[in-house]
Order: C-alpha cells, then structure tokens, then sequence
C-alpha cells in the first residue's frame, strides 16, 4: 500500500552520546507489512517489520561538521509509519542507475535481528 512515511535523518551527535537529526521529513513510499524471516546480503536473518519502496528520489542529508553518514539513507536514520510503528534499520539497498551510481529506486527494511550480527 501507498502511504506517507516520516524520515528523520541522522545527522550527528550533541557531543554527549545522544544523537542529532534534521527535521522530520515525510516521504510517499509502497509499504509491504508482511513479517517474514529473511536472510540479508550481509549474512544476518532478520524477521521484517515493514519494507518500504521509496517513489521519489531522497536528497544526500548533509551531517554535522566532522561526521559522516551513508546517503541517500543512513542505518541510524528513523522512519515512522502513519500508525506510530517504527522499527531499525536492517537493510537497504535498490536497483543502481548504471550511468550514475546512484540508487534508482531505494528500499528500506525494517525490522529485527533474529540470527548474526
């Protein structure tokens, strides 16, 4: 199902241990609820929570000065569903544009670590 989905990109740390983000933004994506065990490209077996199918492409999140962060879509980032539901990041991925190298169509998992680290 289509629905909006709330991202708050991590950006950093206050310096104290408690992390940083940039102002929620909300994002349309397909959202398949299905929970299911699976297996990730890094060894680990997740039961999933929600995976979400990016339609429009995500802007690169400038962090804090002196930190990095993966773009388009960090693992420390949030995303919140419309019913409050939210979850870890345990994967993400897509298909690549081959002329750029850049994600065309972004996935997200969410979900939790059954199995690995």
């Amino acid at each position: 199902m289509k629905l909006n989905v709330t991202h708050e990109a991590w950006i950093g740390d206050d310096g104290q241990g408690a992390d940083e983000f940039a102002a929620p933004v909300v994002r349309r994506a397909l959202v398949d609820l299905t929970k299911r065990e699976r297996a990730t490209s890094s060894g680990r077996t997740v039961m999933t929570f929600a995976t979400l199918t990016w339609l429009d492409p995500i802007a690169a999140t400038t962090p804090n000065a002196g930190k990095t962060r993966e773009n388009p879509i960090d693992p420390r980032d949030i995303f919140t569903l419309p019913d409050g539901g939210t979850a870890p990041i345990v994967q993400t991925g897509g298909f690549a544009d081959s002329a750029t190298g850049q994600p065309f169509v972004n996935d997200t998992i969410l979900g939790s670590v059954v199995r690995g680290t």
